[in-house]
């Protein structure tokens, strides 16, 4: 009983990493797509959803299964070179009934092992993160946010988001908060992980 209740938790948390990481990915060729012609997203109102609050983007994708129709969402900003129409950072949450999780997709040359670090308003840092895997489009780390972690990310006027380089050296990036909490507000719950461990 204990063994299949660990692998019941151990199969929900591997379906929430690898779901993820899919919408991460479908998020990345969208915003590409965006950044290499007019620099706006725009939404397929069959399949896709977009609405902008400030600066933060609630992205809502509908996949089919045999089961029928689930959708997946995203809120997320992402900071972009603009002369080389590059993106330099990706910062996304989705929400779970039990948890939120955030990624952040950095740059390449990046010191993984010391992972990325998030702040508010140059205050300590409230929320440190393992890189996961390098993709074509930068490095994936990811992580699970507290109720306290969002309430000071809502009250915050601007996220700064930290790696270390190769060289030694911190870059950081800054995430203005505009638009936040009422992103936070218009981002639906996912319910992926109870369905992973329900078919089990």
């Amino acid at each position: 009983m204990s063994i299949t209740l660990h692998s019941r938790k151990f199969s929900a948390g591997l379906y929430a990493i690898q779901l993820i990481v899919l919408v991460l990915l479908a998020l990345l060729c969208m915003t590409q797509v965006a950044i290499a012609g007019s620099g706006k997203t725009k939404g397929d109102s069959a399949h896709n959803q977009v609405h902008t609050y400030g600066k933060w983007t609630v992205n809502c994708n509908q996949a089919q299964t045999k089961k029928g129709s689930i959708q997946h969402c995203s809120m997320y900003q992402e900071r972009v070179e603009v002369k080389a129409h590059k993106r330099v950072l990706l910062l996304a949450f989705q929400r779970f009934r039990r948890k939120v999780e955030i990624s952040v997709v950095g740059p390449f040359g990046v010191l993984l092992n010391q992972g990325v670090a998030i702040s508010v308003d140059v205050k300590k840092t409230i929320k440190h993160l393992d890189f996961l895997t390098c993709m074509a489009d930068g490095c994936l780390a990811t992580g699970s946010m507290t109720n306290r972690d969002i309430r000071l990310l809502t009250k915050g006027g601007t996220a700064k988001v930290s790696f270390h380089t190769l060289n030694g050296s911190v870059i950081s990036f800054d995430v203005p908060m505009a638009g936040f909490k009422t992103a936070w507000k218009h981002l639906p719950v996912e319910h992926a992980e109870t369905r992973a461990v329900k078919t089990r």
